[in-house]
């Protein structure tokens, strides 16, 4: 998250950045004074305090903070329920199963056998 003009902005990566501006899509950007600090990455920041974390470590620090994992999602399909096979509901499924815990959001399928995955 960024904070510019008493603006704040999810950053797109730069590359993208750039293929939207020959589209001429950046227009509320310009407005805002935020299209130099994006292409020169002068004034920009990010802050990513879990990035050099083990998904394990991140989901035991959550439960000490009292996080509710039943309402946190991480599958990329988009449906009711979480799939457990695409990279980030088996990253999920991991890390809740190296910090001995039951992740408790339902899944459509628990994937099994050498993988050791349970749902």
């Amino acid at each position: 998250m960024v904070q510019a003009s008493g603006v704040k902005m999810e950053l797109e990566d730069r590359q993208t950045y750039q293929s939207r501006k020959r589209q001429g899509c950046t227009g509320s950007l310009q407005k805002r004074g935020l299209t130099e600090a994006v292409e020169t990455g002068k004034g920009i920041g990010i802050i990513a305090p879990l990035s050099h974390k083990r998904k394990s470590e991140i989901v035991s620090l959550g439960y000490s903070l009292g996080v509710d994992f039943s309402q946190t999602w991480s599958c990329y399909k988009g449906e009711d329920l979480a799939c457990s096979v695409c990279d980030s509901c088996r990253i999920r499924l991991e890390g809740f199963r190296e910090a001995g815990r039951t992740d408790p959001i339902d899944y459509r399928k628990v994937l099994t056998g050498e993988t050791g995955y349970a749902g």
